[in-house]
């Protein structure tokens, strides 16, 4: 079994626990038999203008896996019989009635942080001689790290989340969410200590994703996303690391941590909530499970390449068991994050050069249940009309306190957008873009700026 985010201001197996057990935990990744593990999809400078003052200041605000029918079964299908026409428009109407409920987003989305934090955490069994969990090795930016904590997060929006089923090459299945569209951070930190040795922000080269799998109940933190109709999907689902819990014979899910009151867990051990019906969609926490980092899972755990970070490339090292280690164990916890809307916003936009450059300004005042806005460390998204410009975090710099500018390109346009402070909870921001992707705009033109859970929309005046 496999185991597998416009008025504008400023912003498993059935068995009970036993040696036997124990051993398949130590070997699960360099036999890869007999354990189920999480098989999961993912996937230019311009001059700066203030805002206009005409009576009113003018402000701005913060703003599928499918699960696929095999074509041998269509064939027989079509062999079998052939419809009627009214039989073959029922059958459309279905089909396109499960092709909506499948790709439909959730109309209550929220933005959503999933995180792994992965070690040792001391976790020992045994007596005596005890069999210890290690923690992960391998290197960010060029800075080596060994037995450390290692932290990944991902910052998405449930409205992103979509259904996947796959089968492994040895026909095992898997079944479950992933979410393909967000932004994903690294950080290593001495477990000692607890000074943060290295961090950096995916780059979308790294294709980071995020899943759970139902079926085989784990999380997983992949790479080299691609669309979940693909014939690649899931690419590398357990890149830079995926986590699971097993079950014993009751169906209920352990890990590690107090001993749980059903003996056959064993010492050491403890139930922890499952993952089975878990849809990526609400809040979730676990207790300590194993851990395990795979690249080229399921057929084969090969020497990972590079993951392109801010910070410089990212590797982490699959664990080889070299004594009695029990491997690496871990925590996920998910967090939904409300969306705070702008108490205002306003923009103005002009356009040029055929359509294909833009200037826009405006402020917005954050709501007031905002915990505020932090351009450094949030993602961005500008929504202007039919064109987006997604920002991960890490894409601002600060250049005067209170000053952030991004410049670079986004979706195919050149720009430069300036976020500025005018109070703890007022902004301006100020955009400058150049690219035929803004073209073919219409009026009114929609604008929406989101900056991490704070997020406003507005029609801006054009000019």
């Amino acid at each position: 079994m496999y185991r597998v985010r416009t008025e504008l201001y400023p912003p498993s197996s059935s068995r009970v626990f036993s040696p036997a057990l124990l051993i398949l935990h130590l070997h699960c990744l360099a036999l890869r038999s007999g354990r189920r593990v999480l098989v999961v999809d993912v996937h230019g400078y311009a001059r700066e203008r203030s805002p206009r003052r005409k009576g009113k200041t003018a402000v701005l605000k913060k703003p599928p896996v499918l699960a696929g029918s095999r074509l041998s079964t269509i064939g027989a299908a079509r062999r079998g019989s052939r419809k009627s026409p009214a039989s073959r428009f029922s059958t459309l109407i279905a089909v396109v009635i499960l092709f909506a409920s499948i790709v439909a987003k959730d109309a209550s989305a929220v933005p959503i942080t999933y995180t792994e934090v992965f070690g040792s955490f001391g976790v020992c069994l045994g007596s005596g001689a005890l069999i210890c969990a290690v923690g992960p090795s391998g290197s960010l930016g060029g800075i080596a790290f060994s037995n450390a904590i290692v932290t990944l997060t991902f910052q998405g929006d449930t409205a992103n989340v979509v259904p996947f089923s796959v089968f492994a090459p040895n026909g095992i299945g898997a079944s479950g969410y992933v979410n393909l569209q967000g932004t994903a951070s690294v950080q290593v930190t001495d477990p000692t200590t607890g000074a943060v040795l290295a961090q950096g922000t995916f780059l979308p080269s790294a294709g980071i994703y995020f899943g759970v799998d139902n079926t085989n109940n784990g999380v997983s933190f992949g790479s080299s996303a691609v669309p979940v109709s693909s014939p690649a999907f899931p690419s590398q689902p357990l890149y830079p690391g995926g986590m699971f819990s097993d079950k014993n014979s009751n169906g209920l899910c352990f890990g590690y941590g107090t001993a749980g009151t059903d003996p056959s867990i064993g010492s050491g051990l403890a139930y922890l909530p499952c993952l089975f019906t878990y849809d990526l969609k609400s809040n979730f926490t676990s207790g300590l499970m194993f851990e395990d980092s795979c690249f080229n899972f399921p057929t084969s755990c090969d020497a990972p390449p590079p993951l392109a970070t801010t910070g410089g490339d990212f590797f982490i090292t699959p664990f080889v068991r070299t004594g009695l280690e029990l491997g690496i164990v871990g925590t996920f916890t998910a967090v939904t994050q409300p969306m705070v809307a702008f108490s205002s916003f306003r923009a103005e936009a002009e356009f040029g050069r055929g359509g294909q450059s833009l200037e826009m300004r405006g402020v917005f005042d954050l709501g007031s249940s905002s915990n505020g806005i932090d351009p450094l460390a949030e993602a961005v998204t500008l929504q202007i009309g039919t064109f987006s410009a997604n920002l991960p975090a890490g894409s601002f710099r600060q250049i005067y306190p209170g000053q952030y500018v991004f410049q670079g390109i986004s979706n195919g346009v050149a720009m430069q957008l300036r976020i500025g402070a005018l109070s703890a909870t007022r902004y301006t921001f100020a955009l400058n873009a150049k690219g035929a992707n803004l073209a073919g705009q219409s009026t009114p033109l929609s604008v929406t700026l989101t900056i991490g859970d704070d997020s406003g929309t507005t029609t801006a005046r054009m000019d």
